[in-house]
């Protein structure tokens, strides 16, 4: 009867779990189909799902080594992340995400990561470190005019 038993278990357990399987699978398989099902709940207002397929492409684009699409995966996480309420989680996010964009050419990438992190810190409610951040960003790009003008 026990053999019974822990068949039955095994038989829910794995018709319950393969759903979820097949949605990691799939998610795994397509960074950017995981893009765009973040994107279908966070605009229906799921903003844990959303975390999860934009965690998932972030995962997927770094295994490819992809660093704009992981950079952009995880501003789009960091987004959820705030939705949600957890601004010290979307800020350490979005600082992860900083540094993998300044490792690439894309400027406008950079730029909105940038812009994402100066208002998760106002959000948050660190004002300070808004303006330390808005600060230090002045003075690089001030630094970088200079060098293009010599």
């Amino acid at each position: 009867m026990n053999f019974f038993r822990h068949l039955f278990t095994l038989v829910l357990l794995a018709g319950a779990l393969g759903p979820l399987s097949a949605h990691a699978e799939a998610a795994a398989a397509s960074p950017q189909a995981s893009m765009q099902a973040g994107s279908e709940s966070f605009r229906r207002g799921d903003f844990t799902e959303a975390l999860k397929h934009w965690s998932a492409a972030s995962n997927a684009y770094a295994a490819a080594g992809n660093a704009a699409g992981q950079a952009q995966a995880l501003l789009r996480a960091a987004e959820a992340e705030l939705s949600l309420g957890r601004g010290p989680d979307a800020i350490a996010t979005l600082q992860k995400a900083q540094a993998i964009a300044e490792r690439t050419p894309d400027a406008a990438l950079k730029l909105s990561v940038e812009s994402s992190l100066g208002n998760a810190y106002v959000m948050s409610g660190r004002d300070a470190d808004a303006v330390r951040h808005r600060d230090a960003r002045l003075v690089e790009r001030e630094f970088h005019a200079a060098q293009r003008a010599q």
